[in-house]
């Protein structure tokens, strides 16, 4: 066997190693797209970290727990946090909007628009990933 010989070997096992890979794959997003419960488990997992095979050693009631629990929070509004159940009857507000401000997200943005004012006079590769976060100060004792 020649070094050409090997080399195509090599090739074709890679090959047919990567033809199984995305032939998984389209099986695997077909059922994602087909399997509302294997979709789920898999939103599940992803959200609490963890492999499908250890979700899949729980007992019965575990994980239907679990997914009953996980459809119920996955249900919340991203932006208040509120369940659509805590709004039972909309002409009824249980709640009431409030304005605060918070010392800190208004320091982060003042020091926002301050690094938008200097990028602006930066290669504009300069300022990719920067980012902005709080930090104590030192405090007179």
């Amino acid at each position: 066997m020649t070094a050409e010989d090997t080399w195509l070997n090599v090739d074709a096992v890679t090959f047919a190693h990567w033809t199984r890979w995305l032939y998984d794959q389209e099986a695997i997003v077909y059922r994602l797209q087909n399997d509302p419960l294997f979709s789920m488990q898999m939103r599940l997992c992803n959200e609490w970290k963890m492999p499908l095979s250890e979700f899949l050693e729980w007992g019965e009631e575990d994980q239907a727990n679990a997914l009953a629990y996980f459809y119920y929070e996955a249900r919340r509004c991203t932006s208040c946090g509120l369940h659509p159940d805590d709004w039972s009857d909309p002409s009824e507000p249980k709640y009431q909007a409030q304005t605060m401000v918070c010392p800190g997200c208004a320091e982060l943005d003042r020091h926002q628009r301050w690094m938008k004012e200097q990028s602006e006079t930066m290669p504009a590769s300069a300022s990719d990933g920067v980012k902005s976060f709080l930090k104590k100060t030192a405090v007179d004792g």
